[in-house]
């Protein structure tokens, strides 16, 4: 789903912030509710935090997340790369799955659970595989309970897409992320959950911000519901 640029823009659209959140259907995308992909899609997570707000963080909320899981910042800080947090990616690196390796390009964004790297499929030079397109790869944090989340993330975004190819007529615009591939990468922090998703547009807080959290203009609502609704539609149906 795109949105046509709002005019005049209050900021310069920021890629890197994605998935500052994710990107609008990405992943993790489930942090990313839209935070996935990327989706969690992941790809800040998610909603503006009034002056106000600063008196809950040391609040736990009945599911364990305080409000200090969630930001609008740019960036997430060094203080989430440690043992069972963020895995430290680097620009240029390969990662490998069972069947293809990715090499990073550039940072997307991040979110509570997980950072967002734009990815280019290579071969086993490192060259790039002609004729693909990049993708999103979401860099789970290594703790057990992310671990845990991402897992089952993977298990009913697999059963999305079995859904999707057994469809009758096979569904082209079924409004859900799909997941391109998964699996684990091992670094210093500990060993973390990989998931790859194809690339979408903008994110949702992009647009919340290019609104200056004044709300978004209704016609962006409305395109926004109805992708949430077809995406629901389908996988009621199915």
């Amino acid at each position: 789903m795109s949105f046509p640029t709002p005019s005049p823009p209050t900021t310069p659209v920021n890629t890197s912030s994605e998935m500052g959140s994710p990107r609008l259907g990405t992943p993790g995308q489930a942090e990313a509710g839209f935070e996935s992909g990327v989706s969690d899609g992941d790809y800040s997570a998610s909603s503006h935090r009034s002056p106000s707000s600063s008196s809950e963080e040391s609040e736990s909320s009945s599911s364990g997340h305080t409000a200090e899981d969630y930001s609008d910042d740019d960036s997430e800080g060094q203080e989430g790369y440690k043992p069972g947090g963020y895995h430290p990616v680097t620009v240029g690196e390969i990662y490998e799955s069972k069947d293809r390796r990715y090499r990073v390009l550039k940072k997307l964004g991040w979110g509570h659970f997980s950072t967002v790297w734009e990815v280019a499929v290579v071969d086993e030079n490192g060259s790039r595989v002609p004729r693909t397109e990049t993708l999103a790869l979401k860099v789970q944090k290594s703790a057990p309970h992310y671990t845990e989340a991402a897992s089952d993330e993977v298990q009913l975004l697999q059963c999305v897409s079995r859904k999707k190819a057994s469809s009758h007529p096979p569904s082209s615009t079924f409004h859900c992320v799909e997941l391109s591939d998964s699996f684990f990468h091992t670094g210093p922090h500990g060993n973390h959950m990989c998931m790859v998703f194809s690339l979408h547009g903008q994110n949702l807080l992009w647009l919340i911000k290019e609104y200056d959290y004044k709300g978004i203009p209704t016609q962006f609502v409305k395109k926004l519901a109805y992708g949430i609704l077809k995406g629901l539609k389908f996988l009621h149906d199915e």
